[in-house]
């Protein structure tokens, strides 16, 4: 979501406008900025941030500075220790537009010393918290069958919640007192996600918690503290054995690993927002659609399809569509033709394989 293609129709961020003064920067305050904590709404369809009322200049020499966050909250006044939250069950689908987890995903941007223009003010938006990911691993003991019907959730422990943020550099510094473990949104690559606080969990504390058919097991960083990194997505792949006598498990750890927070699939109630969106119609012109629209269907990863898709559809994304990773069809009408297509939104995996 830290790129222009991560936002998707009806986003709302935050912005603040602070007028430079005799030459200096000025400073952000709750109140009586150029603008204060005004409300930009994302329109997929012209690509624009709308708002509701024009911010003007002060003149034509006076730079500002601009400030944005996300996801927008009403009534900020707090700027230098604005309350933030993370969710604690990210796993949760919300009544609105966007799930816990996203929820979560503090974002903030600056543009400094921006001279008076016409042109478009561009905020480069980054994670101000920490991303996790854990990723289980089938190891030995079990059958496919055994492994897809394993019962799983996976928490990460002890991190404190609350935090305040500073909006004049984005930085989160934890509050309060640890409650309970965070539990983690699972994606469909059976990996699970989570945001958390930068903070620094001790030697010996539980890291991460993973609960198989009823059972809960820990891993736990024995040889050093662990420091949550801002804007860092910190990655553990753990590798669970079915023992031989039946019933239990065991956890062994394949890899962790710091890396960059990239995209991620978890958001809008766990559907990519970066993709490609296309409307068909008239079921069987799909491969038209795209090719109006100038996609290279070669190169395509993550793609919306809203209107109707028939079988012949399916198809050509099976053959020709090497590269997607992503297919949302939340929106789709299935046109039936023959007995493969089922209902809406299901294909029978002899049209569309599972992976």
């Amino acid at each position: 979501r830290a790129d222009d293609g991560g936002f998707a129709d009806g986003d709302c961020m935050g912005v603040f406008v602070v007028d430079y003064e005799d030459g200096q920067p000025g400073m952000l305050q709750g109140s009586g900025n150029r603008a204060t904590n005004y409300a930009l709404t994302y329109d997929v369809v012209s690509g624009e941030w709308k708002g509701n009322t024009t911010i003007y200049w002060k003149d034509n020499s006076t730079p500002v500075d601009v400030y944005g966050y996300y996801p927008f909250e009403v009534g900020v006044t707090e700027v230098e220790e604005y309350p933030f939250t993370v969710a604690a069950d990210q796993s949760l689908k919300s009544d609105g537009k966007m799930s816990a987890y996203e929820q979560s995903d503090f974002l903030w941007a600056k543009s400094g010393n921006v001279q008076p223009t016409t042109n478009v003010i561009r905020l480069s938006y980054h994670h101000q918290l920490a991303g996790v990911k854990v990723i289980l691993t089938k190891g030995t003991g079990f059958t496919d069958e055994e492994w897809n019907k394993l019962s799983r959730q996976v928490t990460v422990d002890n991190t404190l919640r609350n935090a305040t943020i500073n909006l004049s550099t984005g930085i989160a510094t934890p509050i309060g007192e640890y409650d309970r473990p965070i539990t983690m949104a699972p994606e469909s690559n059976g990996s699970y996600r989570a945001v958390v606080v930068p903070q620094t969990v001790k030697a010996g504390e539980n890291l991460i918690g993973i609960t198989l058919n009823g059972r809960s097991y820990n891993y736990k960083n024995s040889t050093g503290d662990h420091t949550y990194m801002s804007g860092k997505l910190h990655k553990f792949t753990i590798q669970v054995n079915k023992k031989a006598d039946g019933g239990d498990f065991e956890l062994e750890l394949v890899s962790e690993e710091i890396a960059a927070w990239e995209n991620d699939e978890s958001s809008h109630n766990f559907i990519l927002s970066a993709y490609v969106i296309i409307h068909v119609e008239t079921a069987g012109t799909l491969e038209t659609c795209l090719t109006e629209k100038g996609a290279n269907v070669e190169d395509l990863k993550n793609l919306k399809v809203t209107g109707e898709l028939t079988e012949s559809d399916f198809q050509f994304i099976r053959e020709k569509m090497t590269y997607l990773s992503a297919l949302n069809l939340e929106e789709v009408k299935m046109v039936r033709t023959n007995a493969n297509i089922h209902s809406e939104g299901t294909v029978q995996n002899d049209i569309f394989p599972a992976g």
